[in-house]
C-alpha cells in the first residue's frame, strides 16, 4: 500500500463556495414592500427606483417581442430559401456522389457556403426597411447579413411597425406592443441571449446542429436522394407516377 503514495498530492484540488446575497434590516423591508407592490397592481407606483417594476416590464416586453422575432427570423430563412439564388443551386454533383456513396465535406461545404450566399437576399430587404425606420443609411455586413436582425436598430424597425407586427400577435393592441417595443429603447443588450443563439440559425462555414445550411445539406439532402433513389430503382415507379398524376389533376 505504501507504494500507493506516489500517486497522492499530485494535483491541485479545485473547490466551488457557493454565497447568497440576503437583504436585511432596511433593505429587507423594502424589497418585500416591493414584492406586495407588485402583487397588487393598482399599489404599483410607476418610478424607476422599483427595480423590480423594472425588471418585471422588461421581462414582459421580452415575452411579447419574442415570438414576433422568431417570426421575422422565419420570414427572413423564408424569403432567403425562396429567392432566385437558392433555386440556381445546383444539387446534381451531390446526387452523383451519393449515389457512389463518395459524398466529400468540400462539397458539403460548397453547398453550406452557397446556402449562406442567398442570406444577403433576406439581408438586404430587413437592411432597407431598417433603413426607412431610422431615416438613414443602415449598411449589412456582407458576410454576416443575417445580423440586421440582432443589430439595437432593429428597435426602429419595430416600432416603425408596430401596427402590422400587432396584428400578429395574440391579443396584444398596438399601444401595449407600442409599450413593450419602447422597453428595449438602449436596452437591446437584455436580448443578447436570444439573439446569440438566432444568430446560430445561419451559420454555414461549419457543420452545426441548429445551423439551416446544416439541416439542408447534412439531414434533408441526403434523405431526398435516398428518396430518389428508391423511386428510381422501385418495382413500382409507374404506380407511384400514376399516383402522382391523379393528385395533380385533383388538385
Amino acid at each position: 500500500m505504501n507504494d500507493l503514495k506516489q500517486f497522492t498530492g499530485l494535483y491541485s484540488l479545485s473547490k466551488t463556495l457557493r454565497f447568497e446575497l440576503q437583504p436585511i434590516g432596511k433593505t429587507k423591508e423594502t424589497f418585500k414592500r416591493w414584492l406586495e407592490e407588485l402583487g397588487n397592481a393598482e399599489h404599483v407606483v410607476d418610478n424607476d427606483s422599483n427595480l423590480f417594476l423594472e425588471d418585471k416590464k422588461i421581462k414582459e416586453a421580452y415575452m411579447t417581442i419574442k415570438p414576433i422575432m422568431d417570426k421575422l427570423h422565419e420570414q427572413f430563412i423564408e424569403m432567403s430559401l425562396l429567392s432566385e439564388e437558392a433555386k440556381n443551386i445546383d444539387f446534381s454533383n451531390y446526387y452523383e456522389a451519393y449515389k457512389i456513396n463518395n459524398v466529400s465535406d468540400k462539397l458539403e461545404r460548397g453547398l453550406r457556403e452557397k446556402l449562406g450566399n442567398t442570406y444577403n437576399v433576406a439581408g438586404n430587404y430587413f437592411s432597407a426597411e431598417i433603413s426607412k425606420a431610422l431615416g438613414k443609411e443602415f449598411k449589412i455586413k456582407k458576410d454576416k447579413p443575417y445580423e440586421c436582425l440582432t443589430d439595437a436598430k432593429m428597435y426602429y424597425y419595430l416600432s416603425a411597425n408596430v401596427k402590422d407586427l400587432a396584428k400578429q400577435t395574440d391579443g396584444i393592441d398596438e399601444q401595449t406592443l407600442a409599450n413593450h417595443i419602447n422597453q428595449f429603447k438602449g436596452f437591446w443588450g437584455y436580448l443578447d441571449g436570444y439573439n446569440q443563439n438566432r444568430e446560430n440559425y445561419y451559420e454555414f462555414k461549419k457543420e452545426a446542429s441548429t445551423a439551416v445550411a446544416t439541416r439542408i445539406v447534412h439531414e434533408n439532402l441526403p434523405t431526398f436522394c435516398s428518396n430518389i433513389l428508391r423511386f428510381e430503382n422501385g418495382k413500382r415507379r409507374e404506380e407511384y407516377l400514376g399516383i402522382y398524376q391523379y393528385l395533380k389533376d385533383n388538385d
